[in-house]
């Protein structure tokens, strides 16, 4: 098949379909450096072929060129915003290089196309934790625990990740959240009882 496809393309080299199943082609068979080259071709010849975009930035990934991975999804997500799983790989790659004031926008996105998401919400409060968004943070917390399916250990999880960045009043929002919907949880409470001491507030933590 993969002969057949490179006769093909060198039959018809302007033809960006042929490219993008000679990439696929390539990827199956772990040839990713030839798979990125088809690919990068395809995108060239039809720039607004969506999906040719997010293979090229999965491909990137796999590779860990985390930069080209994120110019490739940015760009299909300009032709296809509502992708959810290109906008999911974008927000992460975006996250794990510090940009997150960029991540937000695609999981802003992911939100509005499933709003029950818990890893969503808890990727949005982190970010705005991050960047110091003190407003939206707060209201994303209140937003968010209204949702089912909120476990102790996600709970106490970004609880920590909140005190981490030193924003007490969310991570008390979650903790007091937490003691509600898991029974009475000595975890939450002792994290109640730290949040307290850290704060300097004694009487709330005995």
């Amino acid at each position: 098949a993969r002969e057949k496809l490179h006769k093909a393309v060198q039959q018809s080299p302007q033809n960006a379909a042929l490219w993008s199943l000679l990439g696929l082609t390539d990827t199956k068979l772990n040839e990713i450096d030839s798979a990125i080259a088809d690919f990068r071709k395809a995108v060239e010849l039809a720039p607004g072929e969506a999906q040719a975009w997010f293979n090229l930035g999965a491909l990137y990934g796999r590779k860990g060129s985390n930069g080209d991975a994120i110019l490739a999804y940015g760009a299909g997500l300009k032709v296809d915003s509502g992708n959810a799983a290109a906008s999911q790989n974008y927000a992460l790659l975006l996250m794990s290089q510090n940009r997150y004031s960029e991540a937000i926008p695609p999981l802003e996105k992911l939100k509005t196309l499933d709003p029950a998401d818990l890893g969503t919400r808890a990727a949005l409060i982190g970010c705005f934790a991050k960047t110091r968004m003190q407003a939206e943070l707060a209201a994303e917390v209140r937003s968010a625990l209204t949702l089912p399916g909120w476990t102790l250990d996600r709970h106490l999880k970004l609880a920590r990740m909140l005190v981490q960045e030193k924003q007490p009043e969310a991570a008390q929002t979650i903790l007091e959240h937490a003691v509600v919907v898991s029974g009475d949880s000595a975890e939450a409470h002792f994290g109640l009882g730290l949040l307290s001491l850290e704060e300097g507030r004694m009487e709330d933590a005995v």
